[in-house]
């Protein structure tokens, strides 16, 4: 090759230059003639897949072509462009079938490599080509890979869009379906309270078009924000009543889903040994219908629970495998929220800088996808640690913030939370009457949104403060009522923490402590103070 030669097929300027001297018949006749040699070259062109309105669309088969698809589909576009049929023969409608093949192609094949970023743009090409139903439906699938590449708000605006078309074609099933995944959506950012509004709508859909699989994961997703939003026993009502549908319909993603949602209220309502038995159960079943995804997210929840009952290596070997799967699939929100677990228990083990490191890291990862409700979490997360490094005035900011998203998203559970970690830091610094109305308050959510764990600890750490203002009548009935509750959740840890803690109160107040391993115990009892 002449170095002539070289240079033409190097530099770009040039190249657009001698392309753009092409008359625009040429040009789209040899944007066909492009197509239709790598067709040949890549083994023939694909079949046609059927449609995506069908209720079950046959599954995404490789073909040769698919490395190449969105190029084959960018040639198809471009040779449109010409006036009239090509030189070549093919007319317009070909071509935009020919197009439309290609861009879902390239859709699905992006899918599948986890480019969720690239497969959304090729969705939305697509849609722009489509009309009804099935522009609704390829809306819905750009939406879906916008939310998982961790672009929750975009992925909102898309789910809206969706719904927008499908209400106006009339197709019910669809419709329930986007409804469904915009509610996922609305968790995600934070907002339980639309979500429980967007899922009711989308049971509905599911109701007036009479299909029972789906209905049973409308259900399955309104028990979820049930949870969410503090309405515990409404939530495992809609649990029991989905996984009945969703068996009967042997739907087992959506039943290894629901599961796992359900292990996690039977978690934060003091049932741990079910909810182990429920997170097992949930893996096996999300494992057996190759949901990778969804597999990484019980993962981080099993984390927690092996945290909080006392099983630091276990929580800490399920985070490592959940954040290799979260990278694998490129769940960045789930990623999330492993890093923030995985902190707590550096945290824990006292390794603090490791733990302020990771936690920036999930926060950056929160912001970034737009977490509000994990951003919130984490901000609580962070002031404990300022709390335990003896940095109050840092604390205290992180601690305002997450109150504030959590009011912003209304998660009572996580308002709670956050209410009774900073009612010890204001105890811890000598403001008892602040930090005894902030305990009250937290508890008083914690028992509205049967968040036993919390009502638990803070109960304890009430206990601790009533002993440093003498009220030792008080504190021994608060201290066996928190006690009971956390040898009850097995959270043998914390309950040992706060032995700790109500030993120190008691040496500090001049008070003999009783045995403190059992819950029906008192925490303390009147000792004659030894002189200095």
């Amino acid at each position: 090759m002449t170095s002539e030669l070289a240079y033409l097929f190097r530099h770009a300027l040039l190249r657009d230059a001698a392309y753009q001297l092409q008359l625009p018949g040429d040009r789209a006749r040899l944007h066909a003639l492009a197509l239709e040699s790598i067709e040949k070259l890549a083994g023939g062109r694909p079949r046609e897949a059927a449609s995506c309105c069908a209720e079950n669309p046959s599954r995404f088969e490789p073909h040769p072509t698919d490395a190449f698809a969105s190029d084959l589909a960018e040639h198809g576009r471009l040779a449109r462009c010409g006036p009239g049929p090509d030189g070549m023969g093919v007319e317009t409608g070909v071509l935009v079938s020919i197009q439309k093949l290609y861009l879902r192609r390239a859709a699905e094949h992006a899918e599948r490599q986890f480019r969720f970023q690239e497969a959304s743009r090729a969705w939305l090409e697509l849609a722009e080509l489509s009309a009804a139903a099935e522009c609704g439906e390829f809306l819905r699938r750009a939406a879906n890979s916008a939310q998982k590449s961790g672009q929750s708000r975009v992925a909102r605006d898309l789910f809206e869009r969706s719904i927008s078309v499908l209400r106006r074609s009339g197709n019910r099933r669809l419709l329930s379906v986007a409804l469904g995944n915009l509610g996922s959506c609305f968790m995600e950012i934070g907002q339980a309270g639309q979500a429980v509004s967007t899922f009711a709508a989308s049971l509905a859909s599911s109701r007036a078009a009479r299909h029972r699989r789906l209905e049973g994961r409308a259900l399955a997703s309104l028990a979820s924000a049930y949870h969410e939003s503090g309405r515990a026993r409404q939530a495992e009502h809609a649990f029991e009543q989905a996984l009945k549908l969703l068996r009967k319909n042997r739907d087992r993603r959506a039943e290894g889903l629901a599961t796992g949602n359900l292990a996690n209220l039977l978690k934060q309502s003091g049932r741990p040994a079910m909810a182990e038995r429920a997170y097992q159960h949930a893996l096996k079943t999300v494992r057996s219908s190759g949901d990778r995804r969804s597999e990484g997210q019980i993962l981080v929840n099993l984390a927690n629970l092996f945290k909080h009952t006392g099983r630091p290596g276990l929580a800490e070997n399920c985070c490592e495998q959940a954040l290799a799967i979260h990278r694998e699939v490129g769940d960045r929100r789930t990623e999330g929220v492993a890093h923030g677990i995985l902190a707590n228990l550096l945290q824990e083990s006292g390794r603090l800088a490791a733990a302020e490191a990771l936690y920036e890291k999930a926060l950056i990862n929160h912001r970034d996808v737009g977490n509000r409700l994990f951003e919130g979490i984490e901000l609580s997360n962070l002031a404990n640690l300022y709390k335990a490094s003896h940095r109050p005035a840092r604390a205290e900011l992180a601690y305002a913030q997450a109150l504030a998203i959590c009011r912003e998203v209304r998660s009572r559970r996580h308002e709670g939370i956050v209410m009774g970690n900073m009612a010890g830091l204001h105890a811890e610094h000598g403001d008892a009457a602040q930090a005894e109305n902030e305990y009250r308050e937290a508890l008083a959510i914690h028992r509205e949104v049967k968040n036993r764990l919390f009502e638990g600890t803070h109960l304890c750490d009430l206990a601790t403060l009533f002993v440093g203002k003498r009220r030792f009548a008080e504190a021994n009935r608060v201290w066996r009522a928190g006690a009971r509750i956390l040898g009850k959740m097995g959270d043998s840890r914390e309950l040992a923490k706060k032995q700790d803690a109500m030993r120190d109160a008691c040496e500090r107040a001049g008070v003999r402590s009783t045995c403190l391993r059992t819950s029906h115990r008192s925490a303390c009892s009147r000792r004659t103070r030894t002189p200095s």
